[in-house]
């Protein structure tokens, strides 16, 4: 890096900032660009250059550029740092912050999952870091990669997530050490939980988000901008002498782990089988859906409540069938734009992934709430319940139920009515 450069001031440098356009991506982008830096965001879709567009607006024409990259596919990340080094002539900073995750039990873990989160998180992280140092061979540069308190302190049912953010950190140390002489430093920032769209259904939840903080000792979520100033500080020249570490950004909840035993007991997890509950990005989508499934079935167990004392059969089933049929169709659109909001998911194969990853949890949910709230006819409640599972997928982006649902959901609710009105 130029040593003229002042501290804190990276004009006339460039930097690549993977999974850029969007939470903590995105504030590094946004304070690599207020600090002088030209940015190359990447994404895998096209939606970044909306963003970029938006970042020239307001520091400068031409200082920020997309480029559509999966960072699992070395030929694409070569073609981001390629893109760097055309668009503004050199490679000074690299941020490896793209990832993903699976939720799954560990015994339940497909190998796809294990290796689609490995391949984007720590390969792709790899394939960064290597490609990006190799530009900067002969000028210097700095290098961090966005690791998490999970490389640490685990979670339960985010295996892949746990192991890779853990590689991470050696990945780090290995390239530190041999980069040091070429005047390259590596580094490694950890996030503990910080307020973005992926995290809003706790940050924003009236009850757990307040009672989440109360093991955050700094009293408050993090923000895109905690994690940024922390990135702007190693890539600037003040931190020359800094590589091969992990700065933790969590607020203190880390110092105090063992105060998380509480919440396990509250969220009635076993204690030990989670370090923290809702941290997981796999348990956010869980307690999504739990929201909209508890919602959901009072809905259907109010209805039940509602009908005539003595409704006759062919009355109860019409009613019940319009009414889930009714209501289902605005239950999916929430569905389908919960799968996006937590995890970016936009195409119909990881949200048929998703899908099946939930559907379990989701029906023991809908289950469980159905036995809390009773209902004046709890012989029928569950084979309602289970009509409305039935129209629960999203497997194919569609919040209209086909044709087959729509007969399936029809077919429970003639035997729950059958079970209810029997054949002399």
């Amino acid at each position: 890096m130029d040593s003229a450069a002042r501290q804190g001031d990276l004009s006339g440098l460039s930097a690549l900032v993977t999974g850029g356009v969007r939470g903590i991506g995105l504030g590094i982008a946004e304070h690599l660009l207020a600090s002088g830096a030209s940015v190359v965001l990447t994404s895998t879709t096209a939606e970044g250059e909306s963003v970029a567009a938006e970042l020239c607006a307001r520091h400068g024409p031409g200082r920020a550029r997309h480029i559509v990259s999966n960072v699992a596919r070395r030929a694409e990340v070569a073609a981001s740092v390629n893109a760097c080094i055309s668009e503004f002539g050199r490679m000074d900073i690299a941020i490896a912050n793209a990832g993903i995750d699976r939720g799954a039990a560990f015994l339940d873990l497909s190998e796809r999952d294990w290796t689609d989160v490995i391949d984007v998180n720590l390969t792709g992280a790899f394939h960064t870091v290597q490609l990006s140092a190799r530009q900067m061979i002969g000028r210097g540069g700095r290098i961090v990669v966005v690791a998490s308190t999970n490389a640490t302190f685990v979670e339960s049912h985010i295996t892949s997530y746990n192991a890779s953010k853990a590689g991470l950190l050696g990945l780090v140390r290995s390239a530190a050490l041999e980069l040091a002489p070429e005047g390259i430093t590596v580094n490694a920032v950890s996030p503990g939980l910080v307020a973005t769209r992926m995290t809003a259904p706790l940050v924003e939840h009236q009850v757990h988000g307040p009672d989440y903080l109360t093991h955050i000792p700094a009293g408050r979520f993090g923000t895109p901008a905690d994690i940024a100033a922390a990135v702007g500080y190693l890539v600037s020249p003040s931190a020359s002498w800094i590589t091969g570490q992990q700065i933790i950004i969590d607020g203190g909840q880390t110092i105090g782990m063992l105060s998380m035993r509480s919440l396990a007991v509250e969220a009635d997890m076993p204690l030990g089988a989670t370090t923290y509950y809702f941290t997981s990005k796999s348990a956010l989508i869980a307690e999504a859906f739990r929201l909209h499934a508890s919602r959901e079935t009072e809905r259907v167990l109010h209805a039940i409540r509602e009908l005539p004392a003595e409704p006759s059969a062919r009355q109860l089933s019409d009613q019940l069938t319009s009414f889930l049929l009714g209501g289902l169709t605005e239950y999916r659109r929430q569905l389908i734009s919960e799968y996006e909001l937590l995890v970016g998911a936009t195409r119909e194969p990881e949200l048929a992934s998703l899908s099946r990853s939930w559907q379990q949890p989701m029906q023991r949910e809908l289950r469980s709430v159905a036995k809390k709230l009773g209902s004046p006819r709890p012989a029928v409640d569950a084979q309602l319940l289970l009509g409305l599972l039935a129209g629960l997928e999203v497997d194919h982006l569609s919040a209209e139920p086909d044709a087959t649902e729509q007969a399936a959901i029809r077919a429970v609710i003639r035997r729950a009515v059958g079970a209810l009105f029997p054949p002399p």
